[in-house]
């Protein structure tokens, strides 16, 4: 039985070329929209763009509005985080919603991240660790990683492929998508990553994105090996309960373990209990270690 497919759709050229890739594959998503509320009439238009998408393919629609910029600020967020963490509580809400409707099949959520994406997302995380020298993290590898393909009910089907075969695709099929004009605000910090120094390092290497694929497949399979370490030390150690999720592990061998595989450990356990580690701070392991 087919999973339910939950594609997150902003009206990007990213998202859209994604459901055109689905169409074209025979595969109904259902479309998920979130209304950030910080672009006044723009927000509203892409709003009614994805509508209209979902009205032209006979696909169900999901929208849900946020003043983001008031979340933010009541909870001493940045524009960004707080715009994540509403768009991936929405998502999950929707997922629940099908999943709940349909026990015995899977519902899945697709977001429409890029390579391009992935690396900005790794040197942010990069230019975080920098900053706090102290904040080693439960992972060392994810530096390298950034958003995986599949992770819990997320799937990213694009990271492989980079924004300008995207854009020359949309271009060649002449399909319309919706343009963000924040995307260019340098005050963002991602946006100045993408516009400012990514540009640079790709002055001095043009092959910066060949190379960050390669390196992250690397480790990919160093973090999977420790996966399937960690897994193992559950099934030993873990106290399981239904659906065989480990609730608890005594101190012992756990204080056996050097601090880094502590670390990968809880890191390890709460995306299992979750599906996912969305959201998830290095602070906030440290705090729980």
């Amino acid at each position: 039985m087919k999973p339910t497919l939950i594609l997150a759709l902003s009206g990007g050229p990213d998202s859209v070329y994604l459901l055109h890739k689905l169409l074209k594959q025979d595969r109904r998503p259902i479309l998920a929209h979130l209304n950030h509320r910080l672009r006044g009439k723009d927000s509203n238009g892409d709003e009614r763009f994805v509508r209209q998408l979902g009205k032209k393919y006979g696909l169900k629609v999901e929208v849900e509005r946020h003043d983001v910029a008031a979340y933010a600020k009541r909870h001493k967020l940045s524009i960004e985080t707080a715009a994540r963490q509403l768009r991936y509580a929405f998502l999950e809400k929707i997922r629940q919603k099908y999943q709940a409707s349909t026990p015995r099949k899977k519902a899945i959520i697709l977001t429409a991240h890029t390579l391009d994406d992935n690396l900005e997302t790794v040197i942010m995380n990069e230019l975080r660790r920098s900053k706090n020298s102290r904040s080693k993290g439960a992972n060392p590898f994810r530096g390298q990683i950034g958003m995986r393909k599949k992770c819990g009910f997320i799937q990213r089907p694009l990271l492989d492929i980079c924004k300008k075969t995207i854009l020359a695709h949309l271009r060649r099929q002449r399909l319309p998508y919706r343009t963000d004009a924040s995307n260019y605000d340098l005050s963002y910090r991602r946006n100045w990553i993408r516009h400012v120094l990514i540009p640079r390092f790709t002055d001095k290497n043009p092959h910066l994105y060949k190379e960050f694929a390669a390196a992250r497949k690397k480790a990919l399979r160093t973090y999977e090996k420790h996966t399937q370490t960690a897994e193992d030390w559950l099934k030993k150690n873990g106290e399981h309960t239904p659906p065989k999720i480990p609730i608890a592990f005594s101190l012992a061998p756990f204080k056996k373990l050097s601090n880094d595989r502590q670390m990968f450990l809880l890191q390890h356990l709460y995306e299992k209990t979750y599906g996912s580690t969305v959201g998830l701070t290095t602070a906030q392991l440290e705090e729980v270690h």
